[in-house]
């Protein structure tokens, strides 16, 4: 491909509708607009009107009433360890070990292969270095997730599979004050969220269920050549 990539247009119509486009086809967005795709994140919300929310933590769909228990700043950028460039989350750049993270929960508790809560959750770690963060979450209680992107590409967050409120998209670092411009009464609930170059986006979560779960990003962009992904388990327990 070439450096950039392409844009192209495309029509769709129904198989019985044979008549063309009426008028010039309106051009698409600019890929490197990036508060247009910021905005159009902001804009999906639920639709309260045709849903019928809830009242458990599952299933409403507001969540103004929460209390959180938990924040976890989660901040990620490329730094050089021992004459490599690596990709870091708070400063701590992941390595696979040889026994797997969740079976070593659950048989050793994690002793001899990783230290529970050894790395800053909200913070970044004074000095890059290699690890295995392992952080502790508390069940049955909400947490709020920052993911704080450094870096100049975009890049996706996802929480193993399980689902998060998307509550609020923001410029620079994130700080307490931004929480007034979240939008609690109807976020929309994904299981995976952008990181926008040089923004944060904060998510609310719920810890229903016992267990260790990843914390996984995929990045795109020039500097998205070596392995995209930070997991950084968080066992709710």
């Amino acid at each position: 491909m070439a450096p950039g990539g392409f844009d192209g247009a495309g029509v769709l119509h129904y198989s019985n509708s044979p008549a063309p486009v009426n008028g010039p086809i309106p051009g698409g967005p600019d890929p490197s607009d990036l508060d247009s795709s910021v905005n159009q994140a902001r804009s999906i919300r639920w639709n309260l009107t045709a849903g019928a929310a809830r009242l458990n933590r599952q299933g409403a769909f507001n969540v103004t009433n929460i209390t959180l228990s938990q924040t976890f700043i989660i901040d990620r950028s490329m730094a050089e360890i021992e004459g490599s460039q690596r990709y870091a989350v708070n400063n701590v750049s992941y390595y696979t070990l040889n026994t797997p993270l969740k079976l070593a929960d659950h048989v050793v508790n994690g002793s001899g292969v990783y230290q529970l809560d050894w790395f800053p959750v909200d913070s970044v770690n004074a000095e890059a270095a290699y690890g295995v963060s392992v952080v502790t979450g508390i069940h049955k209680a909400w947490i709020e997730l920052v993911f704080v992107n450094s870096l100049n590409t975009i890049d996706a967050w996802q929480l193993d599979g399980f689902g998060f409120y998307v509550v609020g998209f923001g410029n620079g670092f994130w700080g307490p004050e931004a929480r007034k411009d979240y939008n609690i009464f109807d976020p929309v609930v994904r299981s995976t969220v952008h990181g926008y170059p040089n923004r944060w986006t904060a998510v609310y979560a719920f810890l229903d269920n016992p267990g260790m779960r990843n914390r996984r990003y995929f990045c795109s962009g020039p500097d998205s050549e070596s392995p995209a992904s930070e997991p950084v388990p968080v066992p709710s327990a």
